[in-house]
């Protein structure tokens, strides 16, 4: 059993990084925005490390995004509740950061196959968990099921969003395994 582990490719900290990105997301709001913060302050480390400025030159997607972002921040100015309407286009920052950090820091795909196997274990738990939350009243952790309209939470407490969280990280898992598939050969 050892000797399997010893095969394992090593992982870069990045890696590691968005692996825990589904495990982040069961927890709560507090921990995803310090993971995301965690992630802006790599982000700043690799650009000033690996110089990526050429890269904020080439890619017409980031300056899209970014003058996506200061016409919602202009727009919020104009808003009845610009406060609100402020921050919340603010907040944008946080998708561009994410999507920098998996272009620029995970563009090794050799090691994508284990961040998928682990994702889809993470995957398979939590459909357990909620299978036996629908079973038995109490899912693993103990949350019992969302007693106003007797939805499943599963791990995720009183927020009833366990459906959207399989379905949006089960579509990167589902996109991989078909790529696989198609250049699977039976010879």
């Amino acid at each position: 059993m050892f000797r399997s582990l010893k095969n394992l490719p090593k992982l870069k900290f990045s890696e590691y990084l968005f692996i825990s990105f589904p495990i982040v997301l069961i927890l709560r709001p507090v921990v995803i925005n310090v993971y995301l913060i965690f992630i802006i302050f790599f982000l700043i480390y690799e650009f000033f490390k690996k110089k990526y400025l050429f890269f904020l030159k080439q890619e017409k997607w980031v300056w899209f995004f970014l003058i996506f972002i200061f016409y919602n921040i202009f727009r919020g100015f104009f808003a009845i509740y610009s406060k609100l309407s402020i921050t919340s286009s603010i907040s944008l920052i946080r998708f561009l950061t994410f999507s920098l950090f998996i272009f620029l820091c995970i563009p090794d795909t050799k090691n994508l196959n284990i961040i998928i196997k682990i994702w889809t274990i993470i995957l398979i738990f939590l459909c357990i968990d909620t299978l036996i939350q629908y079973f038995f009243l109490r899912d693993i952790f103990n949350f019992p099921i969302i007693e106003n309209n007797n939805r499943l939470s599963g791990p995720f407490g009183r927020r009833g969003v366990i459906g959207a969280y399989l379905s949006y990280i089960s579509i990167p898992i589902l996109f991989y395994f078909f790529f696989v598939i198609k250049n699977f050969n039976f010879f």
